[in-house]
């Protein structure tokens, strides 16, 4: 089963084996060098202040034997007793909660059929939120990046840790999502990025060209968006992640 929860400082050296690649082989990611341990331990805590950052992982089967019975048996309650009133707040988490495992099945089974083997506790990806703009008036949209381990790339992970994401900044009243994207097309990078954050929801909305210069050439960088909620004239308060995180990790189906 694929679960998922808060990443920690102490996940730095793992993470860091999924983010060296993107670094070192590819425009992905703009940065030249791999940073060190210290430092990404450090961004971790930083971001985590006010911001979600989360990990996908493997967990064992016999796990996720037992989690596929105990949602059978409240799906089979929650059937028995549909008379009774349901809080909407409460059905939305039990339904984002029934979906996620549901995701986190099939990527099991479609990790199988590519022969791919995953091994209890494994850190598979992560995603994060960062500030999209430091101003106040910014409060309410943040950028969002998303990282998976290339062997087992297209088997959705990006999208399981995207939707809680999602779901974690939602549940913070922010606005918008943001995804700034380097643009290219050769042996460095090409447009897969770009159409992962379609099929997520997220539009075009600009490009800077050729702003960007690693391995020797320019790239370009697109900014798409995402609307995750209202927009209103008397916007609530954004949240900030360590004030509310037992809060906001429980509606968004996140392990602390």
């Amino acid at each position: 089963m694929i679960k998922l929860r808060l990443a920690k400082p102490q996940d730095a050296d793992a993470l860091l084996e999924i983010y060296a690649p993107y670094v070192k082989q590819t425009a992905i990611s703009f940065e030249y060098d791999v940073p060190s341990t210290a430092e990404f331990a450090e961004r971790i805590e930083q971001t985590l202040q006010r911001y979600p950052y989360l990990l996908a992982y493997a967990s064992d089967e016999a796990a996720c034997a037992n989690d596929e019975r105990n949602e059978n048996f409240k799906i089979s309650a929650s059937a028995a007793g549909a008379g009774s009133e349901i809080l909407p707040a409460d059905e939305a988490r039990n339904r984002a909660s029934a979906a996620a495992k549901q995701n986190s099945a099939n990527l099991i089974a479609s990790a199988k059929q590519s022969g791919v083997n995953l091994k209890h506790r494994q850190i598979l990806g992560y995603a994060y939120a960062s500030a999209f703009k430091e101003r106040a008036a910014y409060d309410w949209s943040a950028e969002s990046s998303v990282y998976v381990s290339q062997n087992v790339r297209a088997l959705g992970i990006g999208r399981l840790l995207y939707e809680a994401l999602q779901r974690a900044l939602k549940a913070q009243n922010i606005a918008d999502m943001n995804a700034c994207i380097a643009c290219g097309d050769d042996e460095y990078l090409n447009d897969a990025s770009v159409r992962f954050h379609e099929r997520m929801g997220f539009r075009f909305v600009g490009k800077f060209e050729r702003c960007a210069y690693k391995f020797g050439r320019w790239y370009d960088m697109a900014w798409m968006q995402k609307p995750i909620g209202e927009h209103l004239q008397n916007q609530p308060t954004m949240r900030p992640f360590a004030r509310f995180r037992d809060e906001i990790c429980a509606s968004a189906d996140i392990e602390i």
